[in-house]
């Protein structure tokens, strides 16, 4: 049984074969023993590329992992960093005296410098204790009993403070620091 190929028709291919119909009567108008022409219908199999999302489905992960990262770091870098404006005036009790800070490992470190423990008021009335130390090479520099000191404190650390004249310190954080020494 030979077969022969008709001309291509796209997607389609249209074969012809010697065999009889399945069903004699429906499709087979020939008589018996003779071959009757029947056509097959087979779709023609092409090499498919998947489209460039299927390739790439990782790629809208990466990016909402990448937006979510990024809020993130901005997220912690804001309570880290950003501070907010607080003022404080050094007790008459403090103690001056230059200290040697130590490492981590119980070795010196050379740098030197002054703890402080400050209750801290802003300017919308809130009060908050910060702890820090006021790095120097002079006592000079450091801040003194009855002085006033500008702290830029974010929710976990302080990030910065300078003394500051009492004109620079807002009336209303004066009058709270006052009312809170019991002056």
């Amino acid at each position: 049984m030979s077969q022969q190929t008709t001309p291509d028709f796209g997607d389609i291919k249209v074969v012809r074969s010697g065999r009889r119909a399945a069903t004699p009567g429906v499709l087979n108008q020939g008589t018996v023993g003779q071959p009757t022409p029947t056509v097959i219908v087979q779709p023609e199999i092409k090499e498919h590329k998947a489209p460039w999302i299927a390739r790439f489905w990782w790629l809208p992960l990466l990016a909402v992992a990448g937006i979510a990262a990024a809020m993130w770091g901005h997220n912690y870098y804001n309570q880290r960093y950003v501070g907010s404006d607080y003022w404080a005036q050094v007790p008459a009790t403090q103690d001056t005296t230059l200290v040697e800070s130590i490492s981590d490992s119980g070795q010196p470190t050379g740098v030197y410098g002054v703890h402080y423990f400050l209750t801290a008021f802003n300017e919308a009335g809130e009060s908050r204790e910060l702890d820090f130390v006021f790095h120097s090479d002079n006592e000079a520099s450091v801040p003194q009993p009855g002085e006033y000191v500008w702290i830029s404190a974010s929710p976990t650390i302080v990030v910065r403070q300078h003394v500051v004249p009492a004109d620079e310190v807002p009336a209303s954080v004066r009058e709270l620091i006052a009312a809170h020494r019991g002056q």
